[in-house]
């Protein structure tokens, strides 16, 4: 557990550099309202990652086998309702552009994809 959590954090790190950078970059070019949708997004993202880092550490100290299959499968929910409840805030905020919402949203789940692949192809080259 300790490769994985090292991992997260590098993840966490990476794409909380590149949130500020491409929020900044989005900013510059004179598009504000994007920009802190994209800064919403990518921290909602980062919202989702630690309920669902939450629920996996929970998971983890049951004993039961079918007490933790019944655990994951219902933790979709929260992860489901959290999600919608940032959307339709973000939806209704002034001077909040939903796209640029959407899009932060979508980028870390791309990064922490990624993030893995690179982890796990270089934990599984170490015999």
């Amino acid at each position: 557990m300790g490769i994985l959590t090292r991992s997260a954090k590098q993840a966490a790190m990476l794409s909380a550099v590149l949130s500020a950078l491409v929020a900044g970059i989005v900013y510059l070019l004179g598009y504000p309202e994007f920009s802190r949708g994209l800064l919403i997004g990518m921290l909602a993202g980062v919202g989702f990652f630690y309920i669902m880092w939450r629920q996996l550490k929970q998971t983890m100290a049951l004993e039961d086998v079918k007490e933790a299959v019944a655990e994951l499968k219902s933790g979709w929910v929260e992860r489901t309702l959290y999600t919608a409840v940032v959307c339709l805030g973000a939806y209704f905020a002034p001077g909040v552009d939903f796209a640029g919402v959407l899009i932060g949203l979508l980028a870390l789940h791309g990064v922490v994809v990624i993030w893995g692949v690179i982890a796990l192809s270089k934990g599984g080259s170490q015999k």
